[in-house]
């Protein structure tokens, strides 16, 4: 991995915002296999240094959509730490 820093992530899907609010679990039921490969590059991550930004926007938001209702302060508020 490349130096630490911090990665924003937006999504539409509530699954994933969901999934990845409650952190590692041992089923996650649907796609498990999916999210142990998600959480094992998320410790490799989180022990590199780097911080990820997870955000639920509303669907089909345009990439500019993006752009102004996030906020550099709204993605401050929305850091989620697991």
């Amino acid at each position: 991995m490349s130096d630490p820093c911090t990665m924003f992530v937006w999504t539409d899907n509530q699954a994933v915002y969901d999934g990845y609010s409650k952190g590692r679990m041992p089923n996650h039921r649907a796609m498990d296999d999916l999210w142990g490969e998600v959480w094992d590059l998320w410790e490799l991550a989180m022990e590199a240094g780097w911080i990820i930004v997870l955000r639920k926007i509303k669907s089909h938001l345009t990439i500019s959509d993006i752009g102004i209702r996030a906020s550099f302060e709204d993605r401050q508020l929305s850091l989620i730490h697991i």
